[in-house]
């Protein structure tokens, strides 16, 4: 299960000897967050026979999904977003001319596919933000929504995968992108 909490914890609410407290900001300039959702993993993406990328069927829902490529030595990860998650895969395994991204993902996994690595996917459907008001159900139909999850599902995967496709370079020493 992934869980990335904003809250600031007594370690990071320190400034200058003072604290987040001691500035005594007005509620609303003040952001409590905490956001839980789980993976599941549905797949692998392989070859097809006539040099197309297979994909799991997912079905046409909106949620987050994580590409894993795994390899003898290193474990890398792709993270996304989609309103739709049947036809994200399919821009994937047949990219327009002018989709950039689905174009370098599309290389990506024929060039580790080729090579040998395994690629799996996963996906969230669901997810529960608590923003200081109770633990609700968050709405994956929104876009807003959506990229919360993605960018803490990315800076979770920071701290365990050796490369994130989703950052211009690698996070080195653990460091937060």
């Amino acid at each position: 299960m992934l869980t990335s909490e904003c809250m600031l914890t007594d370690r990071c609410r320190r400034l200058g000897g003072r604290t987040l407290n001691d500035l005594s900001p007005p509620p609303l300039d003040r952001i409590d967050c905490h956001l839980t959702m789980a993976w599941q993993e549905v797949g692998s993406v392989s070859i097809s026979d006539d040099e197309r990328l297979t994909f799991p069927d997912i079905g046409k829902t909106p949620g987050l999904y994580r590409i894993t490529i795994r390899r003898a030595t290193s474990r890398e990860v792709y993270i996304g977003e989609a309103t739709n998650l049947r036809r994200r895969f399919h821009n994937y395994r047949s990219p327009g001319p002018t989709q950039e991204t689905s174009k370098r993902i599309n290389g990506l996994l024929m060039k580790v596919l080729a090579e040998g690595a395994e690629v799996g996917v996963a996906v969230a459907l669901e997810a529960v933000i608590d923003s200081g008001h109770g633990p609700e159900p968050a709405d994956l139909t929104s876009k807003v929504t959506r990229c919360l999850a993605e960018n803490a599902a990315i800076l979770a995967a920071a701290r365990t995968a050796d490369r994130i496709h989703n950052l211009a370079q690698k996070v080195a020493d653990g460091a937060m992108p």
